[in-house]
């Protein structure tokens, strides 16, 4: 089965986020159990202030040095202090020089539920109007009598800190790839 769904998002200088979907196509299952609840679980944790418990700091990780000569990026293992469904057990890649956060991977440290045995996560950063910012996500999992299953989100953004970015996208009303989540809106830092 496959979704996809446009929704613009927002995230108020109040630490409060809340989301529109735009578009929507595919399996109103997957639509609903899969691609709204994961902007409704964005919505929660925001609301209960739980992203600190998955920010990338000294209070929930190790971070150990990896060298890697002959790249302009340079690897950080990260070890999570704890189990957490929030936490990945993986790397980060920063740039050389500027330590811009470029790339997070690796497998949730504890998967959400019994259902799901493993969650591989790739996250890619990069910066928008002078803000470092989420640009895609994608996770694999492999789920009990399901098999592997593709989630896949990329963002763009429209404005942030309240500055319209130059390639903001429309407002209408383009689908994606089967089995992704775009996320178009504005952001405050």
């Amino acid at each position: 089965m496959r979704a996809q769904l446009d929704a613009w998002t927002y995230l108020e200088p109040d630490g409060r986020f809340r989301f529109e979907v735009v578009c929507a196509d595919g399996s109103s299952m997957i639509r609903k159990r899969v691609l709204v609840a994961a902007l409704e679980a964005e919505q929660e944790s925001r609301s209960r202030g739980e992203m600190a418990q998955a920010a990338l700091t000294r209070d929930n990780y190790d971070f150990m040095a990896v060298t890697t000569p002959g790249t302009d990026l340079e690897p950080l293992r990260l070890l999570p202090r704890r189990k957490s469904r929030m936490l990945v057990d993986g790397s980060i890649y920063v740039r050389r020089g500027t330590a811009d956060l470029v790339l997070v991977e690796g497998r949730l440290s504890r998967t959400p539920s019994w259902w799901t045995r493993r969650v591989d996560i790739v996250r890619r950063y990069a910066r928008v109007a002078g803000v470092r910012v989420p640009i895609e996500m994608t996770s694999t999992a492999d789920v009990r009598v399901v098999g592997a299953s593709t989630f896949s989100m990329t963002y763009d953004y429209h404005a942030i800190n309240g500055v319209t970015v130059a390639d903001a996208p429309s407002a209408g009303c383009e689908l994606p790839a089967a089995g992704s989540l775009t996320m178009a809106g504005t952001e405050s830092r």
